[in-house]
């Protein structure tokens, strides 16, 4: 079977042939290249061929998704948080970050996960893309976390980006919660 691609995948596929080729060639001749620097570039060449992809068809990326909800309300007039949360099978930060998605959603009744894994599904990296540009912003690695009209990227540990991550949550959860409440009545005669 032969596989046609286009001129900007070509382009891709090029650039990363040869730069691999040449670490792979300096990593033979004298083994200080590691093999990380050559899984980092797979990893940088995937991500840059899908976001190429994804701004190419921006267009359709419109079309496509429906508009983003960042908050709802559930059937007691309370506000719901939607988290979108995007990552990928070929990414480590994203492995540390995926045992926290279920205690996040276990711990906060009121979070609404939307989880999308990007690599296996193009129209994921490109809702990614259309979510981010929605809000200004340029999702250049995973994981993705988009809630409240904010973005955060990366992923260290539970301690520290996880305690940030749910710092946030619980920020914006209370200004919802603010927001819906009913004006205060005083019993102050006046």
């Amino acid at each position: 079977m032969i596989t046609k691609f286009s001129s900007l995948e070509e382009t891709c596929l090029l650039v990363f042939l040869k730069s691999n080729h040449y670490l792979l060639k300096k990593y033979m001749s004298d083994r200080k290249i590691s093999m990380i620097k050559i899984y980092r570039n797979l990893c940088l060449f995937l991500f840059l061929s899908l976001s190429l992809y994804a701004s190419a068809e921006n267009s359709q990326v419109l079309v496509e998704f429906p508009q983003t909800k960042w908050y709802s309300t559930d059937a007691d007039g309370k506000p719901q948080i939607h988290l979108y949360f995007f990552w990928s099978k070929t990414c480590p930060h994203c492995h540390r970050a995926l045992p926290l998605i279920p205690k996040l959603v276990e711990s906060y009744p009121w979070l609404e996960l939307h989880a999308f894994e990007v690599t296996e599904k193009r129209k994921n990296m490109r809702l990614f893309f259309r979510i981010a540009k929605s809000i200004g912003q340029r999702p250049e690695m995973v994981p993705g976390f988009l809630f409240c009209k904010e973005m955060m990227v990366g992923y260290g540990t539970e301690k520290t980006t996880g305690a940030k991550l749910k710092q946030k949550l619980e920020a914006c959860y209370h200004l919802q919660l603010a927001e819906k409440a009913p004006p205060v009545k005083s019993d102050a005669v006046e």
